[in-house]
């Protein structure tokens, strides 16, 4: 990975993996939950950090959020939060951030992260979006040599981006340094294009801190409905595991019910949860 003169973030090579920065306020619930989980599902694929706008470091998750990670395949006990420096900004392909205040601050700190700085449901909701338009009417998707499906008309999708006059832009439906890097962009384009929530605050994840466990246990099935689709995404069809198109998932906006996932051995959070080297949780 190479740095810009400018700063406006790196420039990564075909064989870097995607760098995911996922932020929250004390870095002891949401962002290092979501990290796990969403390590857990891109593999090699990412390697994703977690930080805290208003971090104490060496605080560690309360209990109620421990129980709750570990519903959801999380090991948080462990975990000590760590603040966020402006260079783990400049260092991520992605900020993902719990609410539209942190993108805010992330923003504020550094101006030019500005496009790649999503709040976690936000970036979700458009992922989604994108596989559905990619995928299609299912009688018409055909897998093409590259083993993915091709995009369908619509305002944007992976293989596609269709302006205002109905005009096709040239966006490859893959790119040398790998398919996340391609969803990211496509979202990143697809940013204004697609319909947001009628509430904002549905893009928000609330702060479980000093609430009940019943609002612990209901972000962290928010969050895993969430990394669900995020991961869904980043995965190419006809690799290896499920098509993202092939099966239903939770709206992350609002989980009526418990998310149940096989029986895994616990993702393990901490300050960097790397998954290329082998030291971040193991794949299925």
């Amino acid at each position: 990975m190479t740095r810009t003169p400018s700063g406006a973030g790196p420039v990564s090579t075909a064989s870097d993996p995607l760098r995911i920065l996922v932020v929250c306020t004390g870095n002891l619930c949401r962002s290092p939950l979501f990290a796990a989980l969403l390590a857990d599902r891109l593999g090699r694929d990412a390697v994703v950090t977690s930080r805290g706008t208003g971090a104490v470091a060496g605080a560690t998750p309360p209990a109620a959020a421990v129980l709750a990670a570990r519903r959801v395949g999380v090991e948080l006990d462990g975990h000590t939060a760590r603040s966020l420096d402006d260079s783990d900004i400049d260092d991520a392909d992605l900020v993902l951030v719990a609410s539209r205040r942190h993108r805010r601050d992330v923003v504020r700190r550094s101006p030019r992260a500005a496009t790649r700085v999503f709040t976690i449901l936000e970036f979700a909701r458009l992922a989604e979006a994108l596989v559905v338009q990619q995928a299609g009417p299912p009688e018409s998707v055909s897998p093409d040599e590259s083993g993915m499906a091709p995009a369908h008309s619509s305002a944007v999708g992976l293989g596609h981006d269709a302006s205002a006059g109905g005009a096709r832009r040239g966006v490859p439906a893959t790119d040398e340094r790998g398919r996340p890097f391609a969803v990211v962009d496509a979202v990143v384009r697809s940013r204004g294009l697609t319909r947001r929530p009628v509430n904002p605050d549905d893009d928000d994840v609330i702060d479980p801190i000093g609430r009940r466990a019943s609002v612990h246990r209901r972000v962290s099935r928010q969050l895993a409905a969430a990394a669900d689709l995020v991961g869904g995404a980043f995965a190419a069809p006809g690799a290896d595991g499920p098509d993202p198109g092939s099966r239903p998932v939770a709206a992350v906006s609002h989980v009526a019910g418990p998310h149940r996932r096989p029986r895994r051995r616990p993702a393990r959070a901490r300050g960097a949860v790397a998954s290329r080297d082998g030291h971040g949780p193991a794949r299925p």
